[in-house]
């Protein structure tokens, strides 16, 4: 059985380092905007070039994201079915 406290404190270290997760992406998302506009702006084939390396890379990942976000499923499924408040 957990501690009401040590789940309060283990809830709050998540939800900080959520916060830190989604302060880093955003950031990257943003650097990424930024030189992609710097490069379209100065090669005009740079859209097609583009549009080849994002369908390349994006079915390069599709498996490994597909797994990562299952097991998260399931990390989050086996705490619900265990975690009674």
């Amino acid at each position: 059985m957990i501690d009401e406290t040590e789940l309060r404190d283990a809830l709050l270290m998540l939800t900080a380092m959520n916060k830190k997760v989604y302060d880093m992406a955003l950031a990257t998302l943003n650097e990424v905007a930024a030189v992609r506009e710097a490069v379209r702006g100065l090669d005009p084939t740079f859209s097609d070039v583009l549009a080849k390396r994002q369908s390349y890379y994006q079915g390069s990942t599709d498996q490994l994201c597909a797994e990562i976000i299952q097991e998260y499923d399931s990390l989050f499924q086996r705490v619900k079915d265990r975690l009674i408040l």
